[in-house]
């Protein structure tokens, strides 16, 4: 018996062509990144202000990833951090649905740490703040940590989705977030201009805007991240330079 028709099935069905066409039209087809270690270095900004730079480091191999940043500040923020850096890891398996965090940690200085360790079997994360106060909470399948996040596309098998939903561990609390894909532009960036899947997050009450893009011909990884806080400043992460060996 076929299944009765809707609208909403209908605009999912033209939702997920448009990503498959945006995605055609780049001219490029969805390889997931292969065994080796790419480094991506970003320039950090707030409202237009250069405060760090961040080198993100992705170690694949098969079936395990690594990804480790570091953010050190530049010019006036270097000599009030005196050396400080803000260091964020995150590991885990890549299976058929992208990647799988098994551990992430945030390290600010040596007095403030945040972790969040996953256990898939028993479907939850045990999260641990700064103050070392720990608490469980339910794990869905979607759940991705700060650092992974921006990356996860990069490991799904097909064509990119056009909205999604994922749920974020920080080390403090878990947040849902859902996002669209906008279309194709343009990122003028330190390796000239590049072609990217623009994603958007999906908007409600008095939440903040977070965009990224990835880039097409740099196998959907992160070119570029902004947001806002509540206070209306915006900030932005925006790719430098790029390092890839294979193994």
């Amino acid at each position: 018996m076929n299944a009765p028709f809707s609208l909403e099935t209908a605009l999912r069905a033209c939702l997920f062509a448009l990503g498959a066409a945006l995605l055609s039209n780049a001219g490029m087809a969805s390889g997931i990144p292969p065994p080796g270690t790419t480094t991506l270095v970003y320039e950090f900004r707030r409202s237009g202000l250069l405060l760090a730079e961040m080198t993100d480091v992705l170690q694949v191999r098969p079936g395990e990833y690594e990804l480790i940043s570091n953010a050190t500040g530049v010019g006036i923020v270097a000599l009030l951090a005196r050396g400080q850096s803000i260091r964020r890891e995150s590991r885990g398996t890549i299976g058929g649905g992208g990647l799988l965090p098994r551990s992430f940690v945030e390290q600010r200085g040596s007095s403030y740490r945040l972790s969040a360790e996953f256990d898939w079997r028993a479907r939850e994360v045990l999260l641990t703040n700064a103050q070392g106060e720990r608490s469980r909470e339910p794990l869905a399948a979607t759940t991705q940590d700060r650092l992974s996040m921006p990356y996860q596309l990069a490991f799904v098998p097909g064509a990119p989705p056009a909205e999604f939903n994922v749920q974020v561990a920080d080390g403090r609390h878990l947040t849902t977030y859902a996002f669209r894909l906008v279309g194709t532009e343009t990122v003028a960036t330190g390796l000239g201009e590049i072609k990217a899947l623009h994603y958007t997050k999906i908007l409600s009450g008095d939440d903040t805007a977070f965009d990224f893009w990835l880039g097409i011909e740099q196998q959907l990884l992160p070119v570029r991240v902004s947001y806002a806080d509540k206070a209306g400043a915006r900030f932005e992460q925006l790719l430098r330079a790029l390092h890839s060996a294979q193994l």
